[in-house]
Parts: C-alpha cells; structure tokens; sequence
C-alpha cells in the first residue's frame, strides 16, 4: 500500500477499513508532496478563470471527486446515485488558486471579509498557539459548502444560539454573487491534532510508535561568505598598497618642505587705514 496514514491505523487494528486513493504504488512521483515545494508550478496548474480547459488539472481532479462521491454514495445507501449533481469545475478552479496562488479568491471573499497578503498560504508550518491562516479558511470554507441557509444576512446573524454542534456567519450567496450575503448556520468545529505520544501518561519516547517531531527554527537563517584570492592576486594587491604607501609618504614630504612656496600668502592690495 502506498505511504498512507491509515497504516498507523492499521498497525493497531488490522481489520480497519480503509481506501486509499493515489497516483502511486509504492513511492510518491511528486517529489515535493507536502512541502513548501509543493506548488502550482511543479503540480502544472494554471487558473483559469472559466475553467474551459478539459484536459486542465482541474477537470481531472474533478472527475475523480465525483467518482468518489458517486462511490460513497452507492457504498453507504447500496443503490446507485442517478441524482442531476455533479462535481463543479469552477470551484474545484477557485479552490486551486486559493490554496496554491492567491488567498484572496472567491471562496474565501465569500467566507470572510477580510483581506490577505497577495502570497501563497502557508501549508507547511503549524504551531499549537498561533492560529493557521489556512487552517481557519478551510473551516469556514468547508462550513460554507455544508450549511443551511438560516435566512436573510442582518447583524444579528452571528448572535444567534450558538453550540458545539451549530455557529452563524453572514456569507456570500455564491462565488458569482459575492455582494449577495446570506445567514448561514454552520456545522464547523476544529479540534486539536496532538499526537498520542504527547498524551498518555510515561510514554517511551523511544518507541517511535507515533509521531513526535518538533519545528527546530523560526528565523531566517544569514550566511556569510568569505572569498580567499589566489596567491598571485595577494602578492600583486600587497605590492600595489606598498607602491601606494611608499608614493604617499614622498609626496606628503615633498609638499611640506615645499609649502613656503606652494602656499605663498596673497599680499595685501591696499595698506590698513586703521593702525
């Protein structure tokens, strides 16, 4: 099975189900997966904004999600789906340049107001007391896509009863009618993703049973480089400053000795009127 993370499921119960959907045996044939490599130009995606393109990623991506829906359909309610949805091409387009060029696309405009730096977010880093920019857009994206709409958007949307289970946000209508907002009802929570290993009580840290890897740096780091020049360049830069050195103290002696003439004091034109 390829590398998967339902293998730390089955290494304690082997009889989990499970299925895995990949473009690979038995080693990733993208090479950046999951890192901050891992951009639109080394997967060739290029947005297009009416997503014509049939033979794009996207179209590809989309027909494979609908196979899978099609497939979970049909494996949970045992009869084939013959319904008139299918997956859209446009917004698997908009989510494309969401996550890999621009934040401020149209998903996340219909989401949230606010305004992004004009720069990939950041996919690879995530800290327990900063809040991720992708982790809190993909909840409410994915809160979006599955909500019930609660009514006409009014200030008092947000104030509604709010739960565990249930949250309100005002949201655009669609990706075509963002000025259009509605009042969503929201079943989006997030939780945590702490390893186990940080859990249970006298864990063998030892065991590399589950993941405990830490970010070692936060800063940039500087290199300084220093050049050595050949041999022949020293000899000829020391000989050069010696020439220099030597040509600066004959000249300053000469113009000492000399300043009796060189700097003459202009005579005075006219005799004081006041002695």
């Amino acid at each position: 099975m390829p590398p998967a993370s339902l293998h730390t499921f089955m290494k304690k119960l082997p009889s989990f189900p499970g299925l895995v959907i990949s473009d690979h045996e038995t080693s990733y044939t993208n090479h950046f997966y999951n890192s901050i490599f891992d951009d639109a130009v080394n997967i060739g995606f290029t947005y297009d904004p009416n997503a014509t393109e049939q033979n794009s990623l996207q179209y590809f991506i989309a027909n494979v999600s609908e196979v899978i829906g099609n497939s979970v359909y049909e494996t949970i309610t045992g009869k084939h789906y013959s319904g008139k949805y299918t997956a859209d091409v446009v917004l698997v387009n908009e989510l494309f340049q969401c996550y890999l060029e621009d934040p401020n696309c149209k998903v996340h405009r219909a989401t949230q107001k606010g305004k992004l730096p004009k720069v990939p977010l950041s996919l690879y880093v995530g800290v327990d007391h900063v809040a991720n920019y992708a982790t809190t857009l993909t909840s409410l994206t994915l809160g979006w896509l599955t909500a019930d709409d609660a009514g006409e958007s009014n200030i008092n949307c947000t104030n509604n009863p709010r739960n565990y289970a249930f949250k309100y946000y005002n949201m655009s209508k669609s990706i075509q009618e963002l000025n259009v907002t509605r009042c969503y009802k929201i079943t989006m929570n997030t939780t945590d993703a702490i390893s186990p290993a940080f859990i249970i009580p006298d864990y063998n840290w030892t065991s590399g049973q589950y993941s405990t890897w830490t970010e070692s740096t936060w800063t940039e780091m500087n290199v300084r480089i220093f050049l050595k020049p050949s041999s022949a360049h020293e000899k000829m830069t020391i000989a050069i400053g010696s020439l220099s050195v030597i040509f600066s103290f004959i000249f300053v002696y000469f113009v000492k000795s000399r300043s009796h003439i060189l700097f003459t004091p202009p005579l005075p034109t006219e005799a004081p009127t006041d002695c």
